[in-house]
């Protein structure tokens, strides 16, 4: 065990004496020290706030380190990656073609509700992270497709589900471009091909 966990052992130790003490001085202040059971309320409400803040700190479940190991583990391949990226709860195709190339295809509907403001941003947000992390991790991908699929609403009330947001990298332009300095709403400029539906390209 190291210094660091023997630390944090105390540390935990200490909080938990200082909340047990508040609680037991609710019942009888004198026995622990306080004037009365004001005071030991408010020893209690400062115990919670402290245990409150390590706990956010200090990740005593490792919910970081799960996160992160189940992040590396679908880093281990493209397809897992790119659905891992684009998260639970969208529909999620991805497909790797012979030629290298990996053609991404998701449901942006639980956006649709939003305005084609939203819908637009939301897609670039999700298209910048998406092709940053795939070619950083896979710098070999020959190319990168990135479909949004959405429902539409005709004139007459009827909804149709396509395609109205694609993008597309291809390995010799990622390697040009820093990613980090590159504002998502310049992504279509920059790619080798970008298309929006009518209803989500800007006025």
């Amino acid at each position: 065990m190291g210094g660091a966990d023997v630390m944090t052992i105390v540390w935990w130790t200490v909080i938990a004496a200082m909340l047990l003490s508040g609680l037991v001085g609710l019942v009888n202040p004198q026995k622990i020290g306080f004037k009365n059971r004001k005071e030991a309320f408010g020893g209690v409400v400062v115990s919670a706030l402290i245990l409150a803040v390590s706990v956010v700190l200090l990740d005593p479940f490792g919910e970081a380190d799960a996160v992160a190991a189940k992040r590396e583990e679908a880093a281990k391949d493209p397809i897992t990656y790119a659905a891992y990226l684009i998260g639970e709860g969208h529909s999620v195709k991805a497909e790797r073609h012979n030629d290298g190339s990996l053609v991404v295809s998701y449901q942006l509907d639980p956006y649709s509700v939003s305005s084609a403001k939203q819908i637009r941003e939301t897609y670039l947000i999700q298209a910048k992270e998406l092709f940053t992390e795939l070619y950083t991790r896979f710098p070999g991908l020959h190319a990168v497709d990135l479909n949004g699929v959405g429902t539409l609403v005709s004139l007459r009330g009827q909804e149709n589900s396509a395609e109205v947001a694609k993008m597309r990298f291809t390995k010799d332009n990622a390697a040009t471009i820093k990613w980090e300095n590159v504002p998502k709403e310049n992504l279509p400029l920059v790619a080798d091909k970008s298309w929006f539906h009518p209803a989500l390209k800007m006025p």
